[in-house]
């Protein structure tokens, strides 16, 4: 034991570097070894204008490389592709991947070349389709959708093999989301397109109307005017002159009409009828004049009134 203290007290620190120059040329020697690895890399042909893939090409390939352990263990496998030249005609195209194909780092190569493959090529299918809008969520409370949502182009182009886009009726978006809207709004929208196809443009303006629920209400007081024939004027009344209708729209509208139902307009047009007007004529009809925005609610009925003419 004296003697290895000894040693160790005299030849420490040589032997200190020593071990350390050992541990370094091994971890050089380890990383500079040569091995393989197999990698999937994407497939990304490029496809000449006016001409489309309609089958054959793989999404991946499968290729062995060679190379030293760090360069390896540098390459990123995940990003790596397999680009290829296609030629610019259609029909059957044996596919030959060489290196080149393939952006290696330094100090990698191909060890094993990947199996060839055959895909077809033809010329490009297009056709104009309408836009189907999709929306998601609900408005706030007390609103809802007023009419139909629509895009900007309502029609786009898409392009692919002529198989893929005949059966294509339309090609949709990313749904707009109506989550707490209370008021009209437009939505710059991405299209989604059918699978083996491609489209003319990679988004769409939405517009989308939100308005108030509608309610319905009767709004009564309404006075009846009478259009009469030249000469009767002063001898022609309705019963009643004031009458109710059940109207359907946005709630303050019809707030504001039950406050003033003089914006409403109520007429009994005699002027067209024959002459002489006669006293035991049928209930007439009193026709609606209702500002924007109001409608008659569904299953009202229009009012009638009794026309009474009087003596001369």
């Amino acid at each position: 034991m004296t003697g290895i203290r000894d040693y160790l007290r005299r030849d420490g620190l040589l032997l200190l570097a020593a071990l350390l120059l050992a541990v370094l040329v091994w971890s050089y020697v380890n990383d500079e070894l040569t091995e393989t690895r197999t990698v999937t890399p994407r497939f990304e042909p490029e496809v000449p204008e006016g001409l489309t893939v309609a089958r054959g090409a793989p999404r991946e390939v499968t290729v062995v490389l060679r190379g030293t352990r760090r360069s390896l263990n540098a390459l990123d496998a995940v990003r790596l592709t397999a680009r290829c030249k296609l030629p610019a005609r259609p029909g059957p195209v044996q596919v030959v991947l060489r290196p080149s194909d393939l952006s290696l780092p330094q100090g990698v190569e191909i060890f094993e070349d990947p199996p060839p493959f055959e895909l077809e090529l033809e010329y490009v299918g297009s056709r104009k389709v309408p836009v189907r809008v999709e929306t998601a969520g609900q408005p706030a409370p007390g609103f809802a959708v007023a009419g139909v949502p629509f895009a900007e182009p309502a029609e786009v182009e898409i392009q692919g093999r002529r198989e893929a886009i005949e059966g294509v009726k339309q090609v949709a978006i990313r749904p707009i989301d109506l989550t707490g809207k209370t008021r009209a709004f437009s939505s710059d929208a991405q299209l989604l397109a059918p699978p083996d196809t491609r489209t003319e443009r990679e988004r769409v303006l939405v517009f989308v109307d939100i308005a108030p629920v509608p309610e319905i209400r009767e709004i009564s007081g309404v006075e009846v005017r009478v259009l009469a024939p030249s000469g009767f004027e002063s001898r022609v009344r309705v019963e009643p002159a004031l009458v109710a209708v059940r109207l359907r729209g946005a709630p303050t509208l019809l707030a504001g009409l039950a406050l003033n139902p003089r914006d409403i307009g109520a007429v009994v047009d005699l002027s067209a009828l024959p002459r002489p007007l006669k006293a035991d004529m049928p209930d007439q009809p009193v026709r609606l004049i209702l500002p924007p925005g109001a409608s008659l609610a569904p299953e009202a009925s229009v009012p009638r009134v009794r026309v009474l003419i009087g003596e001369k």
